[in-house]
């Protein structure tokens, strides 16, 4: 099912979120560090997007959180 797909993309785009945003803490080269938090970012859209179509393959549309909730 479509689900299934949509769950293993979701921890495929959030292990590709993690490295990224790990070069973005660990570059000493700007280029570098904007070029990784650019793709951070497009991997995050995605993996919000996997997360709203998961909830919604379950009944649960906009329940999870997908929002910084800390300061």
């Amino acid at each position: 099912s479509s689900t299934y797909g949509a769950m293993i993309d979701l921890c495929r785009i959030s292990l590709q979120t993690w490295r990224a945003q790990e070069v973005v803490m660990s570059a000493a080269d700007d280029t570098i560090v904007a070029a990784a938090a650019r793709e951070a970012q497009r991997c995050n859209a995605a993996r919000t997007a996997l997360i709203r179509e998961i909830d919604r393959a379950f009944g649960d549309s906009n329940i999870t959180i997908t929002t910084k909730t800390y300061g």
